[in-house]
């Protein structure tokens, strides 16, 4: 009797607590509609880009230098965050851009844009982006997109060297995002390898180029993106669909004392070092300076593209930051501080973006941590500023005397 008393009371006890996580579950998610999620959604994979017509094929596929790319000539109508849908082109360079002839026209500057997903522009029609959006406010000036989604500046960089000098370009422009900071240490992206970068005494040397394509399956025979994340199980499952278990694991791994009893039993990575991706991100993008100004674009702007994640915090909206949101403000203050050491200039739209969400204003998707049609206006104004400043924008061949 008293065995079966005890399990009744345990059965009671669990329902409890499963209607008690069931009700908090719902709750987080009635009162942050306006979030989308109390940590913005994971990183786009390159190759999850499928059109509703059956005739359009994926854009994703293997590319031995950047690691991925865009299928040439691909195009379609895409499925897109918040329920959006918009039309996607690849040209025959495998550039989500207009088809662009290699040599400048007489009396244009030409500008090359570079970044993930953000410059790419998920979620936006192509008017939209930020590229067509500063070509437009910039007289005589071309914006050759060359955004790959998913990728970091390790790759960016060898799309520079290896196809945006090709346009002899007057400029370029690098979009940087927290987490890239953190990608550019890496070997994989995605499940998928890619290049990298690492520091070598003052020599910043190249490795895993040609990248590997890899035995698993997927366009072009490279890894399946989330192949490993599937293997997980339970835990992967809570991860995607879990607003809970996500705020809890944050919290937990944010509490020290907790952090490093899990660190000892090899539950949280500490293997992670802050100071050194940081120069070697630094390294990269300085690399890219002067590439550019061998080749012959003397000017070169950085973007630092502000976080979902920080702006909504700053803001007031999340009231539960992610455990790793300091370190990754940290850190990009770090990289701004050197690049301008390296007289790199960059804009850091940071605090005008945590102004405009404090007004009221959604600078991202509901469903998605990435800047929408607004944001991407922001982001074009201020950079058009900087780059009138240069000379551009003032008319055909405007500025070009002795550059």
């Amino acid at each position: 009797m008293k065995i079966r008393n005890c399990l009744v009371n345990l059965g009671i006890l669990g329902a409890s607590l499963a209607a008690l996580l069931l009700i908090l579950e719902v709750a987080l998610r009635l009162f942050s509609p306006s979030a989308g999620d109390l940590v913005a959604a994971g990183p786009v994979d390159p190759a999850v880009f499928t059109p509703d017509s059956p005739d359009s094929p994926p854009i994703g596929t293997y590319h031995e230098y950047f690691g991925w790319g865009n299928t040439p000539g691909a195009a379609g109508e895409y499925r897109g965050p918040d329920g959006l849908r918009w039309r996607v082109e690849i040209n025959s360079r495998g550039f989500r851009d207009r088809e662009r002839p290699r040599e400048k026209p007489a009396g244009v500057r030409r500008l090359v844009l570079l970044g993930d997903s953000f410059a790419w522009g998920y979620g936006l029609s192509t008017p939209e982006r930020l590229s067509e959006l500063l070509e437009a406010s910039l007289p005589g000036t071309e914006v050759i997109n060359l955004g790959l989604a998913g990728t970091s500046t390790d790759q960016q960089c060898l799309v520079l060297e290896r196809e945006g000098l090709g346009y002899s370009p007057d400029g370029a422009i690098l979009l940087v995002h927290d987490t890239d900071i953190w990608h550019n240490s890496l070997k994989a992206n995605y499940g998928r390898p890619k290049p990298h970068f690492v520091l070598s005494g003052e020599s910043l040397e190249l490795r895993g180029v040609p990248v590997p394509r890899g035995a698993g399956p997927g366009a072009g025979e490279w890894p399946a993106a989330g192949e490993e994340a599937r293997k997980s199980g339970l835990k992967s499952f809570l991860g995607e669909h879990s607003r809970l278990y996500r705020l809890l694991a944050d919290r937990i791994k944010s509490f020290s004392p907790l952090r490093k009893v899990l660190q000892g039993a090899g539950a949280v990575d500490d293997s992670y070092d802050s100071a050194y991706n940081v120069e070697l991100t630094s390294r990269i993008v300085t690399r890219m300076r002067d590439s550019a100004r061998k080749a012959g674009a003397k000017d070169f702007l950085v973007i630092l593209v502000p976080s979902k994640e920080l702006v909504k915090f700053h803001s007031g909206s999340y009231l539960f930051p992610g455990a790793d949101l300091s370190r990754r403000e940290e850190e990009s203050a770090a990289l701004a501080r050197a690049l301008r050491e390296a007289g790199i200039p960059v804009l850091d739209l940071g605090e005008e973006f945590v102004q405009f969400s404090r007004a009221g204003e959604e600078l991202y998707f509901l469903s998605d941590n990435h800047w929408n049609a607004l944001s991407n206006e922001i982001a074009a104004a201020r950079a058009a500023e900087v780059l009138r400043g240069l000379g551009y924008g003032k008319g055909p061949g405007a500025g070009q005397e002795g550059r």
